[in-house]
């Protein structure tokens, strides 16, 4: 998915007479194809069956019909963390939020690059900070009621969809207690 301009064509050619190719989707919804030229407009990945036949003429009958079978793979997706990769917080930050947005790439097929999959967000490993994190949106709460330093890592998942592929990172927090207390 996603190259070429989510156009794809494998025409048939020779036989005899002179009757036309028409063309068709045997099996599969990832397509649609124009009839007359076997041009395919790709629209999820899946795999489907394309049919062609000739037309019969004055001389000869309509052919029997080939086919081709296309895999049409999910595309690649990637993210970042807007504040990086690597964060460093002082003890007493109640609240954090580092957004996990799409690395957008304009001159892909669908003029963005991504997919509408969820973004679930979860706490890996051990957790000796004290914190709970909201799946949905990503919000970090610390528990300050003790000295939770330590380090903790946070990891995003982008769900694959019809299009593109699941796409995970993570970063990593270190709570410090701040120089200056």
């Amino acid at each position: 998915y996603n190259e070429n301009g989510n156009i794809f064509k494998n025409t048939a050619s020779g036989g005899t007479g002179t009757g036309a190719f028409k063309y068709s989707v045997a099996e599969g919804d990832a397509v649609t194809i124009d009839g007359d030229t076997g041009v395919l407009t790709i629209l999820k990945a899946g795999t489907v069956v394309i049919e062609a036949i000739k037309e019969g003429d004055e001389c000869y009958k309509e052919s029997e019909p080939v086919q081709y079978t296309l895999v049409i793979e999910l595309a690649e997706q990637k993210y970042y963390f807007e504040k990086g990769n690597s964060i460093t917080l002082y003890y007493g930050t109640f609240e954090y939020v580092n957004t996990f947005l799409p690395v957008i790439k304009e001159d892909s097929a669908d003029g963005h690059g991504y997919g509408t999959g969820a973004i679930i967000y979860s706490i890996e490993g051990d957790n000796t900070v004290g914190a709970t994190i909201d799946a949905s949106t990503g919000v970090l709460k610390f528990d300050n009621s003790r000295d939770n330093v330590g380090t903790i890592t946070i990891s995003a998942k982008k769900s694959a969809d019809e299009c593109y592929s699941e796409y995970t990172e993570s970063y990593t927090i270190i709570v410090s207690f701040d120089s200056f207390t």
